[in-house]
Protein backbone atom coordinates (compact mmCIF):
# COMPACT_ATOMS: atom_id res chain seq x y z
CA UNK A 1 0.00 0.00 0.00
CA UNK A 2 1.24 3.49 -0.84
CA UNK A 3 1.01 6.49 1.45
CA UNK A 4 -2.07 7.69 -0.44
CA UNK A 5 -4.04 4.52 0.30
CA UNK A 6 -3.76 3.04 -3.21
CA UNK A 7 -3.32 -0.75 -3.17
CA UNK A 8 -3.18 -1.43 -6.93
CA UNK A 9 -1.57 0.19 -9.95
CA UNK A 10 -5.05 1.19 -11.12
CA UNK A 11 -5.81 2.97 -7.86
CA UNK A 12 -2.45 4.72 -7.99
CA UNK A 13 -3.10 5.96 -11.52
CA UNK A 14 -6.57 7.17 -10.54
CA UNK A 15 -5.04 8.98 -7.57
CA UNK A 16 -2.40 10.66 -9.74
CA UNK A 17 -4.98 11.68 -12.35
CA UNK A 18 -6.91 13.48 -9.64
CA UNK A 19 -3.74 15.12 -8.27
CA UNK A 20 -2.78 16.41 -11.69
CA UNK A 21 -6.23 17.77 -12.51
CA UNK A 22 -6.51 19.35 -9.08
CA UNK A 23 -3.15 21.06 -9.55
CA UNK A 24 -4.24 22.41 -12.94
CA UNK A 25 -7.54 23.63 -11.50
CA UNK A 26 -6.13 25.20 -8.35
CA UNK A 27 -3.32 26.88 -10.30
CA UNK A 28 -5.69 28.48 -12.78
CA UNK A 29 -4.29 26.42 -15.68
CA UNK A 30 -1.14 28.54 -15.69
CA UNK A 31 1.60 26.05 -14.79
CA UNK A 32 3.62 24.24 -17.44
CA UNK A 33 3.75 20.48 -17.64
CA UNK A 34 7.33 20.52 -16.35
CA UNK A 35 6.33 22.66 -13.36
CA UNK A 36 3.44 20.34 -12.55
CA UNK A 37 5.71 17.32 -12.89
CA UNK A 38 8.16 18.82 -10.43
CA UNK A 39 5.54 20.12 -7.99
CA UNK A 40 3.73 16.77 -7.86
CA UNK A 41 7.00 14.80 -7.66
CA UNK A 42 6.13 12.72 -10.71
CA UNK A 43 8.48 10.99 -13.11
CA UNK A 44 8.52 12.63 -16.55
CA UNK A 45 7.28 9.46 -18.17
CA UNK A 46 4.46 9.13 -15.68
CA UNK A 47 3.41 12.73 -16.23
CA UNK A 48 3.44 12.23 -19.99
CA UNK A 49 1.21 9.15 -19.75
CA UNK A 50 -1.18 10.92 -17.37
CA UNK A 51 -1.51 14.01 -19.56
CA UNK A 52 -2.03 11.83 -22.62
CA UNK A 53 -4.79 9.85 -20.95
CA UNK A 54 -6.51 12.95 -19.57
CA UNK A 55 -6.37 14.57 -23.00
CA UNK A 56 -7.92 11.48 -24.59
CA UNK A 57 -10.68 11.62 -21.97
CA UNK A 58 -11.54 15.25 -22.82
CA UNK A 59 -10.29 16.49 -19.47
CA UNK A 60 -7.11 18.34 -20.46
CA UNK A 61 -5.80 20.16 -23.51
CA UNK A 62 -2.27 21.53 -23.85
CA UNK A 63 -1.30 24.84 -25.38
CA UNK A 64 2.20 26.26 -25.91
CA UNK A 65 3.37 28.66 -23.24
CA UNK A 66 3.23 32.33 -24.34
CA UNK A 67 6.99 32.65 -24.01
CA UNK A 68 9.59 29.94 -24.41
CA UNK A 69 13.18 29.57 -25.47
CA UNK A 70 14.65 27.69 -28.35
CA UNK A 71 13.66 24.17 -29.12
CA UNK A 72 10.46 22.39 -28.37
CA UNK A 73 7.83 24.76 -26.90
CA UNK A 74 6.84 24.40 -23.26
CA UNK A 75 3.26 23.18 -22.93
CA UNK A 76 0.63 24.33 -20.42
CA UNK A 77 -2.14 21.85 -19.57
CA UNK A 78 -5.54 23.51 -19.36
CA UNK A 79 -9.24 22.78 -19.80
CA UNK A 80 -10.25 20.66 -22.77
CA UNK A 81 -12.54 22.53 -25.22
CA UNK A 82 -15.02 19.65 -24.90
CA UNK A 83 -14.34 19.11 -21.21
CA UNK A 84 -16.33 19.37 -17.99
CA UNK A 85 -18.34 22.48 -17.19
CA UNK A 86 -19.95 23.58 -13.93
CA UNK A 87 -22.99 25.86 -14.02
CA UNK A 88 -22.73 28.24 -11.06
CA UNK A 89 -25.31 30.76 -9.86
CA UNK A 90 -25.17 33.56 -7.31
CA UNK A 91 -28.68 34.41 -6.07
CA UNK A 92 -28.77 37.79 -4.34
CA UNK A 93 -31.75 39.48 -2.70
CA UNK A 94 -32.53 41.44 -5.87
CA UNK A 95 -31.05 39.50 -8.78
CA UNK A 96 -29.17 36.42 -9.88
CA UNK A 97 -26.23 35.65 -12.13
CA UNK A 98 -25.57 32.37 -13.93
CA UNK A 99 -22.17 31.39 -15.31
CA UNK A 100 -20.40 28.44 -16.92
CA UNK A 101 -17.10 27.54 -15.27
CA UNK A 102 -14.31 25.43 -16.72
CA UNK A 103 -11.47 23.55 -15.10
CA UNK A 104 -8.94 26.13 -13.97
CA UNK A 105 -11.55 28.71 -13.01
CA UNK A 106 -12.41 30.39 -16.30
CA UNK A 107 -15.90 31.91 -16.05
CA UNK A 108 -18.35 32.70 -18.84
CA UNK A 109 -21.33 34.81 -17.76
CA UNK A 110 -24.48 33.31 -19.28
CA UNK A 111 -27.32 35.38 -17.82
CA UNK A 112 -28.01 38.16 -15.32
CA UNK A 113 -31.60 38.77 -14.24
CA UNK A 114 -33.49 40.83 -11.63
CA UNK A 115 -36.18 39.19 -9.53
CA UNK A 116 -39.12 40.45 -7.52
CA UNK A 117 -38.01 39.22 -4.10
CA UNK A 118 -40.24 36.13 -4.06
CA UNK A 119 -38.88 32.56 -4.16
CA UNK A 120 -40.88 31.84 -7.31
CA UNK A 121 -39.71 35.06 -8.97
CA UNK A 122 -36.10 34.18 -8.24
CA UNK A 123 -35.80 30.43 -8.76
CA UNK A 124 -38.32 29.58 -11.48
CA UNK A 125 -36.56 31.74 -14.12
CA UNK A 126 -33.18 30.54 -12.85
CA UNK A 127 -34.28 26.93 -13.24
CA UNK A 128 -35.39 27.67 -16.79
CA UNK A 129 -32.03 29.31 -17.56
CA UNK A 130 -30.13 26.36 -16.09
CA UNK A 131 -32.20 23.99 -18.24
CA UNK A 132 -31.60 26.03 -21.37
CA UNK A 133 -27.86 26.34 -20.90
CA UNK A 134 -27.59 22.79 -19.56
CA UNK A 135 -29.06 21.60 -22.86
CA UNK A 136 -26.59 23.76 -24.79
CA UNK A 137 -23.57 22.34 -22.97
CA UNK A 138 -25.06 18.84 -22.95
CA UNK A 139 -23.07 16.06 -21.34
CA UNK A 140 -20.23 18.44 -20.47
CA UNK A 141 -22.17 19.64 -17.40
CA UNK A 142 -20.95 17.86 -14.27
CA UNK A 143 -23.00 19.77 -11.72
CA UNK A 144 -24.80 22.94 -10.72
CA UNK A 145 -23.81 25.09 -7.74
CA UNK A 146 -26.13 27.75 -6.33
CA UNK A 147 -25.13 30.35 -3.73
CA UNK A 148 -28.01 31.82 -1.72
CA UNK A 149 -27.96 34.72 0.75
CA UNK A 150 -29.20 32.76 3.76
CA UNK A 151 -28.65 29.67 5.89
CA UNK A 152 -29.15 26.29 4.23
CA UNK A 153 -30.96 23.70 6.37
CA UNK A 154 -29.92 20.04 6.63
CA UNK A 155 -32.65 19.02 4.18
CA UNK A 156 -31.62 21.66 1.63
CA UNK A 157 -34.26 24.26 2.41
CA UNK A 158 -33.22 27.90 2.60
CA UNK A 159 -34.21 30.84 4.82
CA UNK A 160 -33.62 34.47 3.78
CA UNK A 161 -35.00 36.50 6.63
CA UNK A 162 -34.94 39.94 4.97
CA UNK A 163 -37.09 38.61 2.15
CA UNK A 164 -39.32 36.68 4.57
CA UNK A 165 -38.33 33.39 2.94
CA UNK A 166 -38.85 30.45 5.26
CA UNK A 167 -37.90 26.87 4.49
CA UNK A 168 -37.77 27.40 0.73
CA UNK A 169 -37.10 24.20 -1.22
CA UNK A 170 -34.70 25.64 -3.77
CA UNK A 171 -34.00 22.43 -5.77
CA UNK A 172 -37.75 21.85 -6.12
CA UNK A 173 -38.33 25.38 -7.44
CA UNK A 174 -35.40 25.07 -9.84
CA UNK A 175 -36.80 21.79 -11.10
CA UNK A 176 -40.22 23.37 -11.55
CA UNK A 177 -38.68 26.24 -13.48
CA UNK A 178 -36.73 23.81 -15.63
CA UNK A 179 -39.89 21.89 -16.46
CA UNK A 180 -41.55 25.02 -17.83
CA UNK A 181 -38.57 26.21 -19.87
CA UNK A 182 -38.91 26.51 -23.62
CA UNK A 183 -38.06 23.24 -25.37
CA UNK A 184 -34.96 23.34 -27.49
CA UNK A 185 -34.34 21.32 -30.68
CA UNK A 186 -33.19 17.98 -29.38
CA UNK A 187 -30.67 16.72 -31.92
CA UNK A 188 -28.24 19.59 -31.48
CA UNK A 189 -29.60 22.29 -29.13
CA UNK A 190 -27.05 24.93 -30.03
CA UNK A 191 -25.77 23.72 -33.40
CA UNK A 192 -22.52 22.62 -31.77
CA UNK A 193 -20.16 19.73 -32.46
CA UNK A 194 -20.82 16.66 -30.38
CA UNK A 195 -19.64 16.94 -26.78
CA UNK A 196 -18.90 20.63 -27.18
CA UNK A 197 -20.65 23.47 -25.39
CA UNK A 198 -20.65 27.10 -26.43
CA UNK A 199 -17.24 28.57 -27.01
CA UNK A 200 -16.25 30.74 -24.09
CA UNK A 201 -15.46 33.70 -26.30
CA UNK A 202 -18.83 33.57 -28.00
CA UNK A 203 -21.12 32.90 -25.08
CA UNK A 204 -23.65 35.55 -24.19
CA UNK A 205 -22.64 37.93 -21.47
CA UNK A 206 -23.03 41.56 -20.49
CA UNK A 207 -21.71 43.74 -23.25
CA UNK A 208 -19.66 45.88 -20.89
CA UNK A 209 -17.43 43.04 -19.71
CA UNK A 210 -15.26 40.36 -21.32
CA UNK A 211 -17.19 37.24 -22.27
CA UNK A 212 -14.99 35.18 -20.00
CA UNK A 213 -12.61 35.75 -17.16
CA UNK A 214 -9.95 33.59 -15.59
CA UNK A 215 -10.32 34.37 -11.90
CA UNK A 216 -7.75 31.91 -10.64
CA UNK A 217 -4.90 34.23 -9.84
CA UNK A 218 -4.37 35.65 -6.37
CA UNK A 219 -2.48 38.67 -7.69
CA UNK A 220 -4.76 41.32 -9.21
CA UNK A 221 -1.95 42.56 -11.40
CA UNK A 222 -1.93 45.83 -13.30
CA UNK A 223 -5.29 47.51 -13.63
CA UNK A 224 -5.51 46.92 -17.37
CA UNK A 225 -4.86 43.19 -16.96
CA UNK A 226 -7.20 42.38 -14.13
CA UNK A 227 -9.99 39.94 -14.61
CA UNK A 228 -13.47 40.97 -13.42
CA UNK A 229 -13.71 40.42 -9.69
CA UNK A 230 -10.01 40.96 -9.06
CA UNK A 231 -9.76 44.63 -9.78
CA UNK A 232 -9.30 47.24 -7.14
CA UNK A 233 -11.85 49.33 -9.00
CA UNK A 234 -15.08 49.13 -6.97
CA UNK A 235 -17.16 49.21 -10.16
CA UNK A 236 -15.51 46.01 -11.39
CA UNK A 237 -18.10 43.65 -9.93
CA UNK A 238 -20.49 41.12 -11.38
CA UNK A 239 -23.13 42.72 -13.53
CA UNK A 240 -26.28 43.15 -11.47
CA UNK A 241 -29.72 43.47 -12.86
CA UNK A 242 -30.82 46.49 -10.84
CA UNK A 243 -27.80 48.38 -11.94
CA UNK A 244 -28.18 45.96 -12.88
CA UNK A 245 -32.35 16.04 1.41
CA UNK A 246 -29.36 15.01 0.62
CA UNK A 247 -25.88 15.18 2.03
CA UNK A 248 -24.46 17.65 4.53
CA UNK A 249 -21.51 19.28 2.86
CA UNK A 250 -20.09 22.07 4.97
CA UNK A 251 -22.96 24.35 4.02
CA UNK A 252 -23.73 22.87 0.61
CA UNK A 253 -26.76 20.66 0.03
CA UNK A 254 -26.87 18.38 -2.99
CA UNK A 255 -29.94 17.34 -4.88
CA UNK A 256 -30.87 16.00 -8.30
CA UNK A 257 -32.60 18.21 -10.85
CA UNK A 258 -34.55 16.99 -13.88
CA UNK A 259 -34.63 18.99 -17.07
CA UNK A 260 -37.21 18.16 -19.78
CA UNK A 261 -35.79 17.52 -23.18
CA UNK A 262 -37.46 16.51 -26.42
CA UNK A 263 -36.60 13.04 -27.67
CA UNK A 264 -34.25 12.43 -24.78
CA UNK A 265 -31.84 9.56 -25.20
CA UNK A 266 -32.62 6.20 -23.78
CA UNK A 267 -31.31 5.97 -20.18
CA UNK A 268 -28.73 3.43 -21.28
CA UNK A 269 -27.28 6.00 -23.68
CA UNK A 270 -26.92 8.79 -21.13
CA UNK A 271 -23.54 10.38 -20.49
CA UNK A 272 -21.35 8.22 -18.33
CA UNK A 273 -21.15 10.96 -15.69
CA UNK A 274 -24.93 11.02 -15.12
CA UNK A 275 -24.78 7.81 -13.14
CA UNK A 276 -27.00 6.50 -10.42
CA UNK A 277 -24.11 6.11 -8.04
CA UNK A 278 -23.75 9.16 -5.79
CA UNK A 279 -20.25 10.54 -5.54
CA UNK A 280 -19.27 11.74 -2.11
CA UNK A 281 -16.38 14.02 -1.34
CA UNK A 282 -15.18 16.26 1.45
CA UNK A 283 -12.30 18.35 0.26
CA UNK A 284 -11.51 21.82 1.44
CA UNK A 285 -14.55 21.98 3.67
CA UNK A 286 -17.36 22.09 1.17
CA UNK A 287 -17.82 18.59 -0.14
CA UNK A 288 -20.79 17.37 -2.10
CA UNK A 289 -22.74 14.24 -2.81
CA UNK A 290 -24.75 12.78 -5.61
CA UNK A 291 -23.93 13.77 -9.16
CA UNK A 292 -27.42 13.25 -10.44
CA UNK A 293 -29.61 11.52 -8.00
CA UNK A 294 -28.92 12.53 -4.42
CA UNK A 295 -32.09 13.97 -2.98
CA UNK A 296 -34.34 12.69 -5.75
CA UNK A 297 -37.61 11.12 -4.71
CA UNK A 298 -39.98 8.76 -6.41
CA UNK A 299 -37.74 5.99 -7.67
CA UNK A 300 -34.96 5.88 -10.22
CA UNK A 301 -35.14 9.07 -12.31
CA UNK A 302 -33.04 7.43 -15.01
CA UNK A 303 -36.06 5.32 -15.90
CA UNK A 304 -38.25 8.35 -16.66
CA UNK A 305 -38.74 8.71 -20.41
CA UNK A 306 -38.29 12.10 -22.00
CA UNK A 307 -36.20 13.64 -19.22
CA UNK A 308 -32.55 14.51 -18.97
CA UNK A 309 -30.82 14.81 -15.62
CA UNK A 310 -28.25 17.54 -15.28
CA UNK A 311 -25.93 16.30 -12.54
CA UNK A 312 -26.56 17.32 -8.93
CA UNK A 313 -27.62 20.75 -7.83
CA UNK A 314 -25.73 21.96 -4.78
CA UNK A 315 -27.18 24.83 -2.77
CA UNK A 316 -24.94 26.67 -0.31
CA UNK A 317 -24.71 29.77 1.82
CA UNK A 318 -23.19 32.67 -0.10
CA UNK A 319 -20.78 33.70 2.64
CA UNK A 320 -19.49 30.17 3.26
CA UNK A 321 -18.92 29.77 -0.46
CA UNK A 322 -17.22 33.17 -0.68
CA UNK A 323 -14.93 32.06 2.14
CA UNK A 324 -14.16 28.84 0.28
CA UNK A 325 -13.29 30.73 -2.89
CA UNK A 326 -11.13 33.19 -0.96
CA UNK A 327 -9.21 30.25 0.52
CA UNK A 328 -8.71 28.70 -2.92
CA UNK A 329 -8.10 31.73 -5.12
CA UNK A 330 -7.87 34.81 -2.93
CA UNK A 331 -6.15 36.27 0.09
CA UNK A 332 -6.94 33.40 2.43
CA UNK A 333 -4.96 30.97 0.30
CA UNK A 334 -2.38 29.30 2.51
CA UNK A 335 -3.79 30.95 5.66
CA UNK A 336 -4.29 28.65 8.64
CA UNK A 337 -7.10 30.58 10.35
CA UNK A 338 -8.89 33.37 8.55
CA UNK A 339 -12.05 35.36 9.14
CA UNK A 340 -14.10 36.12 6.03
CA UNK A 341 -16.97 38.63 6.06
CA UNK A 342 -19.28 39.22 3.10
CA UNK A 343 -21.35 42.42 3.14
CA UNK A 344 -24.28 43.08 0.84
CA UNK A 345 -27.69 44.25 2.07
CA UNK A 346 -26.59 42.95 5.46
CA UNK A 347 -23.63 40.87 6.62
CA UNK A 348 -22.52 37.25 6.85
CA UNK A 349 -19.30 35.80 8.16
CA UNK A 350 -17.46 32.52 8.44
CA UNK A 351 -14.28 31.22 10.03
CA UNK A 352 -12.00 29.52 7.52
CA UNK A 353 -9.61 26.96 9.05
CA UNK A 354 -7.02 25.32 6.85
CA UNK A 355 -8.92 26.34 3.74
CA UNK A 356 -12.17 24.95 5.14
CA UNK A 357 -15.11 27.23 5.97
CA UNK A 358 -16.66 25.94 9.17
CA UNK A 359 -20.31 25.36 8.43
CA UNK A 360 -21.42 24.22 11.89
CA UNK A 361 -22.99 20.98 13.10
CA UNK A 362 -25.89 21.14 10.65
CA UNK A 363 -24.14 23.10 7.92
CA UNK A 364 -26.16 26.24 8.59
CA UNK A 365 -23.28 28.31 9.97
CA UNK A 366 -21.68 31.39 8.37
CA UNK A 367 -24.23 33.56 10.19
CA UNK A 368 -21.98 35.95 12.11
CA UNK A 369 -24.32 38.73 11.04
CA UNK A 370 -26.91 37.35 13.45
CA UNK A 371 -24.68 37.56 16.52
CA UNK A 372 -25.87 39.99 19.19
CA UNK A 373 -23.24 42.60 18.37
CA UNK A 374 -25.61 45.51 17.78
CA UNK A 375 -24.37 48.94 18.77
CA UNK A 376 -24.75 50.26 22.32
CA UNK A 377 -27.93 52.12 23.11
CA UNK A 378 -30.74 52.51 25.58
CA UNK A 379 -33.60 50.07 25.75
CA UNK A 380 -34.11 46.60 24.42
CA UNK A 381 -32.16 45.70 21.26
CA UNK A 382 -34.14 45.85 18.05
CA UNK A 383 -35.78 42.69 16.74
CA UNK A 384 -34.25 41.34 13.56
CA UNK A 385 -36.43 39.69 10.91
CA UNK A 386 -34.57 36.46 11.63
CA UNK A 387 -36.26 36.33 15.04
CA UNK A 388 -33.24 37.29 17.17
CA UNK A 389 -32.54 40.63 18.82
CA UNK A 390 -29.57 42.93 18.39
CA UNK A 391 -28.21 41.28 15.24
CA UNK A 392 -24.96 42.79 14.03
CA UNK A 393 -26.09 42.67 10.40
CA UNK A 394 -28.84 45.19 11.10
CA UNK A 395 -26.12 47.83 11.50
CA UNK A 396 -23.89 46.82 8.57
CA UNK A 397 -24.65 46.82 4.85
CA UNK A 398 -26.79 48.54 2.25
CA UNK A 399 -29.92 48.41 4.41
CA UNK A 400 -28.11 50.20 7.24
CA UNK A 401 -26.82 52.93 4.92
CA UNK A 402 -30.33 53.61 3.67
CA UNK A 403 -31.83 53.56 7.16
CA UNK A 404 -29.34 56.14 8.43
CA UNK A 405 -30.54 58.59 5.78
CA UNK A 406 -34.21 57.91 6.41
CA UNK A 407 -34.67 56.13 3.09
CA UNK A 408 -36.87 53.12 2.44
CA UNK A 409 -34.95 49.87 2.78
CA UNK A 410 -35.45 46.13 2.94
CA UNK A 411 -36.90 43.55 0.60
CA UNK A 412 -33.79 43.41 -1.55
CA UNK A 413 -34.23 46.90 -2.95
CA UNK A 414 -31.97 49.95 -2.87
CA UNK A 415 -28.62 48.61 -4.03
CA UNK A 416 -28.14 51.50 -6.41
CA UNK A 417 -29.07 54.03 -3.73
CA UNK A 418 -26.54 52.52 -1.33
CA UNK A 419 -23.80 52.86 -3.91
CA UNK A 420 -24.82 56.46 -4.51
CA UNK A 421 -24.43 57.09 -0.77
CA UNK A 422 -20.87 55.75 -0.91
CA UNK A 423 -20.09 57.98 -3.87
CA UNK A 424 -21.63 61.04 -2.23
CA UNK A 425 -19.66 60.41 0.95
CA UNK A 426 -16.48 60.31 -1.09
CA UNK A 427 -17.45 63.64 -2.66
CA UNK A 428 -17.86 65.23 0.79
CA UNK A 429 -21.61 65.01 1.34
CA UNK A 430 -22.03 65.39 5.12
CA UNK A 431 -25.12 63.24 5.57
CA UNK A 432 -23.78 60.42 3.41
CA UNK A 433 -20.45 60.62 5.23
CA UNK A 434 -22.15 60.23 8.60
CA UNK A 435 -24.05 57.18 7.33
CA UNK A 436 -20.85 55.57 6.09
CA UNK A 437 -19.06 56.27 9.37
CA UNK A 438 -21.93 54.76 11.35
CA UNK A 439 -21.82 51.56 9.30
CA UNK A 440 -18.02 51.43 9.40
CA UNK A 441 -18.11 51.89 13.18
CA UNK A 442 -20.49 48.96 13.62
CA UNK A 443 -18.39 46.82 11.28
CA UNK A 444 -15.20 47.65 13.16
CA UNK A 445 -16.72 46.82 16.57
CA UNK A 446 -17.95 43.46 15.35
CA UNK A 447 -14.66 42.56 13.72
CA UNK A 448 -12.90 43.34 17.00
CA UNK A 449 -15.21 41.01 18.91
CA UNK A 450 -14.57 38.18 16.45
CA UNK A 451 -10.83 38.81 16.52
CA UNK A 452 -10.90 38.59 20.31
CA UNK A 453 -12.73 35.28 20.09
CA UNK A 454 -11.02 33.54 17.17
CA UNK A 455 -7.53 35.10 16.86
CA UNK A 456 -7.44 34.94 13.03
CA UNK A 457 -4.31 35.58 11.00
CA UNK A 458 -6.16 37.86 8.60
CA UNK A 459 -9.65 39.31 8.07
CA UNK A 460 -10.99 39.53 4.52
CA UNK A 461 -13.95 41.63 3.40
CA UNK A 462 -15.90 40.99 0.21
CA UNK A 463 -18.86 42.62 -1.51
CA UNK A 464 -19.83 45.98 -0.06
CA UNK A 465 -17.34 45.32 2.75
CA UNK A 466 -14.47 45.72 0.30
CA UNK A 467 -16.01 48.97 -0.96
CA UNK A 468 -16.28 50.31 2.60
CA UNK A 469 -12.67 49.33 3.26
CA UNK A 470 -11.53 51.15 0.11
CA UNK A 471 -13.30 54.35 1.13
CA UNK A 472 -12.91 54.36 4.91
CA UNK A 473 -10.23 51.83 5.82
CA UNK A 474 -8.53 54.02 8.42
CA UNK A 475 -11.86 54.82 10.08
CA UNK A 476 -12.77 51.14 10.10
CA UNK A 477 -9.58 50.11 11.86
CA UNK A 478 -9.82 53.00 14.31
CA UNK A 479 -13.42 52.09 15.15
CA UNK A 480 -12.43 48.55 16.07
CA UNK A 481 -9.29 49.24 18.09
CA UNK A 482 -10.97 50.28 21.40
CA UNK A 483 -12.94 47.03 21.36
CA UNK A 484 -9.87 44.83 21.04
CA UNK A 485 -8.32 43.06 24.01
CA UNK A 486 -4.98 44.56 24.99
CA UNK A 487 -3.08 41.51 23.74
CA UNK A 488 -4.84 41.81 20.37
CA UNK A 489 -4.00 45.49 20.02
CA UNK A 490 -0.30 44.70 20.15
CA UNK A 491 -0.49 42.89 16.82
CA UNK A 492 -3.96 43.03 15.29
CA UNK A 493 -4.59 40.93 12.19
CA UNK A 494 -4.63 42.83 8.91
CA UNK A 495 -8.05 43.68 7.48
CA UNK A 496 -7.87 43.39 3.70
CA UNK A 497 -10.23 43.54 0.75
CA UNK A 498 -11.08 40.24 -0.84
CA UNK A 499 -9.13 39.50 -4.00
CA UNK A 500 -12.42 38.28 -5.51
CA UNK A 501 -14.52 41.27 -4.45
CA UNK A 502 -18.12 40.53 -5.51
CA UNK A 503 -17.21 37.28 -7.27
CA UNK A 504 -16.50 35.05 -4.28
CA UNK A 505 -19.92 33.45 -3.87
CA UNK A 506 -20.16 32.51 -7.55
CA UNK A 507 -16.66 31.05 -7.59
CA UNK A 508 -17.31 29.20 -4.34
CA UNK A 509 -20.35 27.55 -5.91
CA UNK A 510 -18.09 26.45 -8.75
CA UNK A 511 -15.45 25.10 -6.36
CA UNK A 512 -17.96 23.03 -4.40
CA UNK A 513 -19.06 21.18 -7.53
CA UNK A 514 -15.53 20.65 -8.80
CA UNK A 515 -14.60 19.30 -5.36
CA UNK A 516 -17.03 16.46 -5.92
CA UNK A 517 -15.98 15.93 -9.51
CA UNK A 518 -12.21 15.93 -8.93
CA UNK A 519 -12.17 12.58 -7.16
CA UNK A 520 -11.42 9.08 -8.50
CA UNK A 521 -15.14 8.29 -8.47
CA UNK A 522 -16.00 11.59 -10.13
CA UNK A 523 -13.53 11.05 -12.97
CA UNK A 524 -14.71 7.47 -13.41
CA UNK A 525 -18.25 8.76 -13.79
CA UNK A 526 -17.06 11.06 -16.58
CA UNK A 527 -14.96 8.54 -18.51
CA UNK A 528 -16.47 5.14 -17.78
CA UNK A 529 -14.22 2.36 -16.52
CA UNK A 530 -13.42 1.01 -19.97
CA UNK A 531 -12.34 4.23 -21.67
CA UNK A 532 -8.73 4.34 -22.93
CA UNK A 533 -7.66 7.14 -20.63
CA UNK A 534 -8.85 5.22 -17.60
CA UNK A 535 -7.33 1.84 -18.40
CA UNK A 536 -4.58 0.56 -16.13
Amino acid sequence: MTGNGATTSGELRAHNRVRLLRAVHDGGATRTRSQLTRDLDLARGTASVLVGGLTEDRLLHEEPAPEHGRGRPTMIPGPHPHGPVVLAADVREDSWELAACELGGRVTVLAVRPHDGTPEGAFLPLGAAIATHGARYGDRVVGVGVAVAGPVRPDGRVDVSHLRWRAIDVPALLSQGASTSRDLPSDNPAGLPAHQGPAAHGSPGPSDRPAHANLATTDPGPADQRAPGLSGDPTDRPARAEHPGSAECGGMRASGLRFPRQNARDPADRPAHATENPVAADRGGVGAAGFGLAGQAGGDPLSVFGEMIVPGVRVGNDTALAGLAEARRGRLRGVGIGLHLHVDFDLGGVLVVGGRPLGGASGAGAEFGHMALGGPGAGEPALCMCGARGCWGMDVGANALLRHLGLEYGGGRGRGQAEEILARAEDGDEGAGEAVLAVVGALGRGIAALVNAHDPEVVTLSGLGADLLDRAGAELRAAGEPWLMTIRRESPPPIVASALRWRGSLLGAMEAVFDAFLTPAGLASWTGSDTPGNKV
